[in-house]
C-alpha cells in the first residue's frame, strides 16, 4: 500500500517501454505508466484514472515498480516540470493489440468460467442404503464426473492402487514359491564346499592324466632298453671271440 502523497517518476526503462512496447504490459499498467510524470502524487494519478478500480490501480502500480519502470521520488524538486510525451507516441502505446495480455477480475469464477470449487469429500456426504453419489476428483474438471454410480463404487485412482497391491502380492507369492522349491541348507558355506568338491576332483584327474606318460612313450623307451641290451651282448661276444 502506497502513501497518497508519494510521487513516482518513469525510469529510462519506462521511457523506452513507451516507445518500444516490449514488456507486454496490460492496458491498466500502460495507463498508469503514461500518467506518471514525476510531479503528480499517488492520489493525483489515481484521480486521473477513475476508470480503474482501486485494486487494479494498486496492482498496476506495484507491477511497474517491480519491473523497475517507475521509481519513487524521495526528494521532490520545487518547480519541477511534469514529464510529457508526444501524443502520437501515447496513442501508439495505448493502442490495444491482439497479442496484448488481458487482466480479468472475477468475483465468481465458478459462474463466469465454469470452474469447480473445492472438492467435497465423499465421506462427508450423507449415505443412504441404495443411494447414488457423485465423486469429483481434484484436477479433473474437464473430465466427465462419475454420475449415477452405485454406493461403494471405487474411483479409478483407488482401483489403480488396488491393482498395484494385487500385483505386488502375486509377485511375493511367486517368490515364496520359488524359494520353497529350492533345497534348504543349514550351513550355506558347507554347501558351497560340497558343491566345489566334484570340480576339484575332476581337475585332479585331469592333472594326473596329463602327468602320466602315454602308451606310445612307454613302448618307445622299452625298445631302446632292448636294443641297448642286445648291443651289450653282441659287443661282449665279439670281444671274447676276437681274443
Amino acid at each position: 500500500m502506497f502513501e497518497p502523497t508519494v510521487i513516482f517518476q518513469r525510469t529510462q526503462a519506462g521511457r523506452d517501454e513507451i516507445y518500444e512496447k516490449q514488456r507486454r504490459l496490460t492496458q491498466s499498467e500502460r495507463l498508469v505508466l503514461i500518467m506518471v510524470d514525476g510531479t503528480t502524487s499517488y492520489q493525483g494519478v489515481r484521480n486521473k484514472l477513475p476508470v480503474l478500480t482501486e485494486e487494479r490501480f494498486q496492482r498496476a502500480l506495484t507491477t511497474l515498480h517491480k519491473k523497475e519502470l517507475i521509481l519513487e521520488v524521495f526528494l521532490p524538486i520545487e518547480g519541477q516540470q511534469p514529464e510529457e510525451m508526444e501524443q502520437t507516441v501515447i496513442d501508439r502505446f495505448i493502442q490495444q493489440e491482439s497479442t496484448d495480455p488481458l487482466t480479468i477480475i472475477s468475483f465468481d469464477p465458478e459462474e463466469d468460467f465454469g470452474i469447480f470449487g473445492p472438492a467435497i469429500s465423499a465421506t462427508n456426504m450423507p449415505q443412504q442404503q441404495g443411494a447414488q453419489r457423485l465423486v469429483w476428483l481434484p484436477g479433473a474438471a474437464q473430465e466427465p464426473a462419475f454420475v449415477g454410480a452405485p454406493a461403494g463404487t471405487i474411483s479409478p485412482v483407488t482401483t489403480t492402487g488396488i491393482m498395484d497391491e494385487a500385483l505386488i502380492e502375486q509377485a511375493d507369492a511367486l517368490g515364496a514359491e520359488v524359494r520353497a522349491q529350492r533345497p534348504q541348507y543349514a550351513n550355506p558355506i558347507e554347501h558351497m564346499r560340497d558343491f566345489d568338491k566334484p570340480r576339484r576332483a575332476s581337475a585332479s584327474r585331469q592333472q594326473a592324466v596329463a602327468a602320466t606318460p602315454g602308451k606310445r612313450e612307454k613302448l618307445h623307451w622299452g625298445y631302446w632298453m632292448i636294443g641297448i641290451g642286445f648291443a651289450f651282448i653282441i659287443g661282449f661276444l665279439l670281444a671274447r671271440f676276437t681274443n
